[in-house]
Formats: structure tokens, C-alpha cells, sequence
């Protein structure tokens, strides 16, 4: 594999896995590990460019306490454990098309009294959480208390593409705050 020393400077360019120790004489600081990959042509960027990236499932920005029937105040998206970056994927085992189906699928188990199951994506893992909707006392409707996105829209500068694959990279900001953490102040 590759080496390479603060003295030397050389390191070995051909496609291997290896490693680049970083050191003050003979005081090791840092080792990392480098791969070097073959060479692959691809296009400059510069440019700037929009993208808009829809998401599998419907992704969590937010929730919220509303009032009940009952007179009190709920957050059942809370009370199962949901975060900010969760990514909904199903309920009660079958997928999500988009925020529309899944409200649909609480109204139905709401009216039914019945808790859902929802499949959650949280740092790349599956997990499943349980979520009993409750009617909203202003709104007439049943609800989790949870804020979804099902896309994300920003801008940016094109930094390269692939003309072999499609692939792309850009750096840029994201046009809508919101899918940055939402603070909720409960009136």
C-alpha cells in the first residue's frame, strides 16, 4: 500500500488501498487512510443549478401540540418518539406514497380508534414506532401533530458531473428553512 513521510512526500499513485502517517520528526500526529482510485474523467462545473430531490416516504421538519376534544393538549408524534430527520416510509406496514396517503391512513385508524404503525428511517436505520391519533378539537380532524416534507429544493454552483453515469455533485444552501430544525412554542 501507500506510505508516505513529512521527509519524503512521495506517495505511491497507483490504484491501492493504503495509509499517510503525519509526523514532526518522530512525533506521530495522525494516520490516515487513503485509497486511490483509478483515474475518471468528468466535467467541471461552475454553474449554478436548482435541484429538486423528492425523498421515499415523507420526511419529519416538525411538530407540534393541538388541542383535543377531550380539552387538553397532545403531540402523539411526541409521544412515539418521532425526531426532526425521521423519514416515514409506511404505515402500518404498507408503504407511503406522499403526506396525502398518510394523512388519509390517520383519519381512517382515528375514526377506527385504532393506533398505526409507523416505519421510520432515522440515520439509516429501520425502526418502528406507534402513534394513536387524536381529533384536533379546531381543525375537526384526526392527527399526529407531526410537520412533513416530501421534497427538498435548493440552489447551488455545479462543482462536476459524469458524463458516463449522470452522476453530479454541487455545493449550495436549500431554499426553504424549514428543513432545518423547527423550534415549537407551545402558546
Amino acid at each position: 500500500g501507500a506510505r508516505a513521510t513529512a521527509e519524503s512526500g512521495l506517495v505511491d499513485l497507483e490504484p491501492s488501498p493504503g495509509r499517510v502517517d503525519l509526523a514532526i520528526g518522530s512525533i506521530a500526529l495522525k494516520t490516515l487512510k487513503v485509497v486511490v482510485v483509478p483515474q475518471h474523467l468528468v466535467n467541471l462545473g461552475g454553474q449554478s443549478i436548482g435541484v429538486v430531490a423528492r425523498v421515499q416516504g415523507t420526511g419529519v421538519v416538525g411538530y407540534g401540540y393541538f388541542p383535543t376534544v377531550s380539552g387538553g393538549r397532545v403531540s402523539p408524534a411526541i409521544q412515539a418518539g418521532l425526531r426532526v430527520g425521521d423519514r416515514l416510509t409506511a404505515v402500518d406496514g404498507q408503504p407511503i406514497r406522499d403526506a396525502q396517503d398518510l394523512l388519509g391512513r390517520v383519519q381512517s385508524a382515528g375514526r377506527a380508534g385504532r393506533t398505526v404503525q409507523l416505519t421510520v428511517r432515522r440515520h439509516g436505520r429501520r425502526m418502528e414506532v406507534a402513534a394513536r391519533p387524536q381529533m384536533d378539537r379546531q381543525l375537526g380532524t384526526y392527527r399526529l401533530g407531526v410537520y412533513l416534507r416530501e421534497r427538498m429544493v435548493g440552489v447551488g454552483t455545479l462543482t462536476f458531473s459524469d458524463p458516463a453515469t449522470g452522476a453530479f455533485a454541487a455545493l449550495g444552501h436549500a431554499v426553504d428553512a424549514s428543513l432545518g430544525p423547527v423550534q415549537w412554542r407551545d402558546p
